[in-house]
């Protein structure tokens, strides 16, 4: 009778232990935070808590531009492009120190926000999205994304009809409304299109072929037009002679200007999948 008991306490005693590693497993799980790339060009998105509206009238929009700008000036960021949406906003923006910059800006609009609905418990969803650009042709493909979001969400005709974005202040014969309330960097619109016409064009065809400007939405390519795109590439080189940031370069290419799957990168690159995905993860 008491080695039965014995038996019985030991088996609770393992119970209780398995639930105890398991809880510290999961505790472990919860405190490892996502690494962020601190510095670069960024396409960064915040969404209003539980998809909530967080711009309900003018005087919300020109605070949160006014705010903005207040941290442009102290941080030295540079700002491309932006829109402001009924639950969420776009930048497009050059930092060395995007999550102080972004800590700040969501930290003083929803501080401002609260004190106008003091019902309001959270603001913004977190953490904020945020996406890395690292060549031109991604950097194109997020400033119009960015600019074309409220004609593709059908609140609009035409682009030039949604007042809450920078496209309204790149090609203004004076100064814009918008000007007074945020210092927007106007250099890469000017230097892409030559005239209104043809961006007003570029914006309002626009379709993308990310999804927030971070997952793509691949459409597959063939073998041999990536074999064309590699060979273009190493230009006649051996692959064996090319150094480690040649090799980098070449598999970032395939893969962000050409499409390339990991696969038909490796087909080409002597490395492995594990090798691709590293470099594809840095910037």
């Amino acid at each position: 009778m008491v080695m039965e008991r014995s038996k019985f306490d030991n088996l609770l005693y393992l119970r209780r232990l398995n639930r105890e590693m398991n809880s510290r497993k999961s505790a472990v799980k919860k405190s490892k935070k996502r690494s962020r790339v601190k510095s670069g060009n960024f396409h960064v998105y915040v969404r209003g808590f539980e998809s909530r509206r967080v711009f309900v009238d003018d005087e919300d929009h020109m605070m949160f531009l006014i705010i903005v700008n207040e941290v442009l000036k102290e941080t030295n960021f540079i700002i491309y492009g932006y829109i402001i949406m009924v639950n969420h906003f776009h930048l497009l923006i050059e930092t060395n120190d995007l999550p102080a910059v972004m800590g700040q800006i969501m930290f003083r609009y929803s501080l401002w926000y609260k004190r106008k609905h003091p019902a309001v418990v959270k603001v913004f969803e977190t953490p904020y999205g945020s996406s890395p650009i690292y060549n031109p042709v991604r950097f194109k493909d997020c400033f119009l994304y960015i600019l074309s979001n409220a004609k593709r969400a059908r609140m609009c005709e035409k682009h030039e009809d949604f007042f809450w974005s920078s496209a309204n202040q790149y090609f203004a014969n004076r100064s814009h409304l918008l000007d007074s309330y945020i210092e927007v960097n106007k250099s890469y619109a000017l230097q892409e299109y030559s005239s209104e016409e043809a961006f007003n064009l570029d914006v309002n065809t626009y379709k993308p072929f990310r999804k927030d400007g971070k997952r793509i939405l691949r459409c597959y390519v063939s073998d041999s037009y990536v074999a064309d795109f590699f060979k273009r590439l190493v230009n006649n080189k051996d692959v064996r002679t090319l150094d480690n940031a040649e090799i980098v370069y070449i598999i970032k290419s395939l893969r962000y200007d050409c499409s390339a799957t990991y696969s038909q990168i490796r087909a080409h690159i002597n490395k492995s999948l594990n090798y691709i995905r590293k470099v594809l993860a840095t910037p």
